[in-house]
């Protein structure tokens, strides 16, 4: 199947069939469908064979498993490991078909096999993310990372990455080349190219106001999660304020003065992801939503929360997803999506795909935004 490039994916503007609960999966799938990144998994054929073949030995192996009657520790461990492998190759395998299919077609895709390639996976393994394929309405930020996630375990590999060598002259560098170092050790056992487009790393600092001792910390992510200040007229930067500004806390000693009083925390990125993923945080632990409008710009600029403020992050919006409804587990989803080639938006609300204004996109049922790095 030659399918090499963004535009042909994007294509027909076809949607998928709904079954009564799954407008968060399709909206996400319709939304991921739009980014470049994901696109590119077309144009790595020869991995694929690859992993189509490992994944016919995988079953190969079950079904000999199956026939006898071996006892051994070492063959229930390679078992389940294999089972493992061949659920996400499932998942990914008909995930690929079903973009296929959205593209050759001229009708509504179904999804089902997806789905139950996913429950599969999330039945087996006893998954945290078992709760989205139990046939009821679901998040459909937490099945975009697990989605993201099935992919980066799919084409990850040990790969050796190395730092080039620079003089320190300044504290940031410092701290960045530290945050590079904690990247290499977390996934180079474990690295795709889903790690680098979609994850960045996060350092958080924690400042004595007495003595001036710092704790440093370096995490990884593959989505900024805006909180909703409490104020009116909200746009997208207030909320990335809140998450990534300097903030006074109440729970933290000094290591070394054992000071806890006037101290706080700032959290910076060490340079922005290829994709940006930014999930609103509309829903309290009690599930009620907050139904706030935020205003969110086309064209986002992230430098001025990199770390040194040394590095040109801008970014164009390119998906939205949205919620309708006061809960988490109930209402309807549907996504925004723009033509990379005409920079025209259609709305993609299961079968139902129409052209939309660009003066529509922008609403208080905004979830999650999807943004791809332009510079």
């Amino acid at each position: 199947m030659d399918i090499t490039n963004h535009q042909q994916i994007i294509n027909n503007k076809n949607g998928l069939i709904s079954f009564g609960y799954n407008c968060f999966i399709n909206t996400g799938l319709q939304c991921l469908r739009h980014c470049p990144s994901i696109m590119s998994m077309f144009n790595d054929e020869d991995t694929d064979s690859k992993l189509l073949e490992r994944a016919q030995q995988f079953n190969k192996q079950l079904q000999n498993k199956e026939n006898t009657e071996d006892e051994d520790s070492n063959c229930d461990d390679n078992l389940n490991m294999n089972i493992k492998n061949l659920d996400l190759c499932r998942i990914y395998f008909s995930f690929k078909k079903l973009l296929i299919d959205l593209t050759l077609n001229n009708q509504s895709a179904n999804p089902n096999n997806f789905i139950m390639a996913c429950n599969q996976k999330v039945r087996n393994d006893d998954s945290i993310y078992s709760h989205l394929f139990n046939g009821s309405q679901n998040d459909v930020s937490e099945f975009i990372v697990f989605l993201l996630d099935v992919i980066r375990d799919v084409k990850s590999n040990k790969t050796k990455m190395t730092i080039q060598h620079q003089e320190i002259k300044t504290f940031n560098q410092k701290v960045k080349i530290d945050s590079m170092k904690n990247f290499i050790k977390i996934f180079e056992g474990d690295y795709s190219w889903i790690i680098q487009d979609f994850y960045y790393m996060m350092v958080t600092t924690t400042k004595c106001s007495k003595c001036n001792y710092m704790s440093i910390t370096h995490d990884p992510s593959n989505n900024l999660h805006a909180e909703i200040p409490n104020c009116n007229n909200i746009n997208l930067y207030d909320c990335i304020d809140h998450h990534l500004g300097q903030e006074k806390i109440h729970d933290w000693v000094c290591e070394k003065c054992k000071n806890k009083e006037g101290n706080f925390k700032e959290n910076r990125l060490i340079d922005g992801p290829e994709i940006l993923v930014i999930p609103f945080k509309r829903f309290k632990p009690n599930q009620q939503k907050n139904h706030k409008l935020i205003t969110f710009p086309f064209l986002l600029n992230l430098s001025p929360y990199i770390l040194g403020n040394d590095s040109t992050s801008k970014y164009k919006l390119f998906a939205v997803a949205n919620h309708l409804g006061s809960s988490i587990h109930s209402g309807h989803y549907t996504a925004y999506c723009r033509d990379i080639d005409t920079d025209n938006w259609f709305c993609y609300n299961d079968c139902n795909v129409s052209p939309i204004a660009e003066n529509k996109i922008v609403s208080n049922k905004a979830y999650v935004l999807f943004y791809k790095k332009i510079s």
